[in-house]
């Protein structure tokens, strides 16, 4: 993935953010992670941090359903224990680049359920919702990855290369 994608990442991460739920309302996914796991292998650490703190903003904005700040703060504190794993994933290979952005999702569910506690809006801290959203829904936000960030730009990369070797064939043949 090239240098200019990573603004495509957050413009695809924001329109997902305004339209994802009248699309898929049963579906809670994270938004930024799958740009975060971008984020985290080009850019330094502070540089990270604060990107990571600015997607938790943006959702704070967007959600009023935990008080504000919390969902800035879990992006901060996922970020922070996420970004050192980075090594452990490549960013050019696609399945290793979906299992990071499963990563980044996990820490992000946990650190919510556990920061949630001390608030006034707490989640229920049963076996289903561990078992749901710390273990299972890390896999839709890897599908979330690879369908809505990795599936575009690997298509049109094909198009796009496709039609170079069809010119080139032309010119050749004329």
């Amino acid at each position: 993935m090239r240098q200019k994608s990573a603004f495509l990442f957050a413009f695809q991460s924001l329109l997902f953010l305004a339209f994802g739920t009248a699309f898929f309302p049963s579906i809670r996914l994270w938004a930024f992670a799958p740009f975060l796991a971008l984020v985290f292998h080009r850019a330094g650490f502070l540089t990270s941090l604060w990107i990571a703190s600015l997607a938790g903003l943006t959702m704070d904005l967007v959600s009023s359903q935990f008080p504000f700040g919390l969902l800035t703060l879990t992006h901060a504190c996922a970020a922070t224990l996420s970004y050192g794993q980075k090594k452990h994933f490549f960013e050019d290979k696609t399945f290793p680049f979906c299992l990071y952005s499963a990563l980044i999702s996990f820490f992000l569910s946990s650190i919510l359920i556990l920061f949630s506690a001390f608030s006034d809006r707490k989640l229920s801290f049963t076996f289903f919702s561990v078992l749901t959203d710390i273990i299972i829904m890390p896999f839709p936000d890897m599908a979330y990855a690879f369908l809505w960030f990795i599936a575009p730009v690997t298509g049109y990369r094909y198009i796009r290369k496709r039609i170079l070797l069809r010119r080139i064939e032309k010119e050749e043949a004329g």
